[in-house]
């Protein structure tokens, strides 16, 4: 009993916590915020939004989550990437639209994935 409890509470902070850095790269686009460095924000586009395709996905691995986190993060960023260049998201940067991606991913493998 105890042991499911700490997995319930570890979840809840990791959701926290990339609830509150996908609100500091979001807030990268406010210009009141030059001082946030790329050194924060890089690591969140390389890792975060495929980190949750592959809880959804059930990659079990260390490395299997590590490579395919990375491969999945640079899938969405060049689609939404090309969706902007097209013309189909003109009007969402980047900065917003991956992070609101991860945040429904995360609210989705959230609500969803209890079996």
């Amino acid at each position: 009993m105890e042991v499911k409890g700490l997995s319930v509470a570890r979840e809840q902070l990791r959701n926290a916590a990339v609830v509150a850095y996908s609100l500091v790269v979001m807030g990268t686009i406010i210009p009141g915020f030059p001082s946030i460095s790329n050194l924060i924000v890089i690591p969140y586009y390389i890792l975060v939004p495929g980190y949750f395709v592959t809880l959804l996905l059930r990659n079990t691995g260390i490395i299997d989550r590590l490579f395919f986190s990375i491969a999945w993060s640079v899938a969405i960023f060049a689609s939404i990437n090309a969706l902007g260049s097209i013309g189909v998201i003109q009007f969402l940067p980047v900065e917003l639209t991956v992070p609101a991606l991860t945040i429904v991913l995360l609210a989705y493998d959230h609500f969803h994935a209890r079996g």
